[in-house]
């Protein structure tokens, strides 16, 4: 079919939504952190590579996000589940003792712009993996090519 794979009859709004909140806030504070990177807060390198381990992280919580066709909508949708839940726990634990975790490296105003560049990453990773999971589950469905 030439239909767009995220297109509003075969995925939930509430599921398309989710998505574009993620990447819309994951852009966001990328440009809090072009700004920490530019100022000489924190160095391009380590901010990369906090955005590649949350990026990582987030891709991998997204793709454990129950993501399903319903039979009946004929539509890609999404449950709440436990693994979102303790997702976001290890967030807050995280952010929590972020200086106890990376306080040992990073010091400063760094250390806040790393856990931010994180955090971006994170979100940006939930994006993706719940897109994989999303055209893993219309292809399952014979739906899009």
């Amino acid at each position: 079919m030439a239909e767009h794979k995220l297109s509003g009859a075969l995925v939930d709004r509430g599921l398309r939504i989710r998505l574009g909140l993620f990447l819309l806030i994951s852009l966001i504070i990328l440009a809090f952190i072009g700004k920490d990177v530019w100022q000489g807060d924190i160095g391009l390198p380590l901010a990369g590579l906090g955005l590649l381990l949350g990026t990582g992280i987030g891709v991998l919580l997204g793709r454990l996000l129950t993501i399903r066709w319903h039979e009946t909508r004929e539509r890609v949708v999404s449950e709440l589940d436990v693994v979102g839940g303790i997702g976001i726990a290890l967030y807050i634990a995280a952010e929590l003792s972020r200086n106890w975790i990376f306080g040992h490296f990073i010091h400063g105003p760094a250390l806040g712009a790393f856990t931010l560049a994180l955090l971006a990453g994170a979100l940006f990773g939930r994006f993706l993996g719940m897109r994989m999971s999303i055209v893993r589950v219309l292809r399952g469905q014979g739906v899009v090519d």
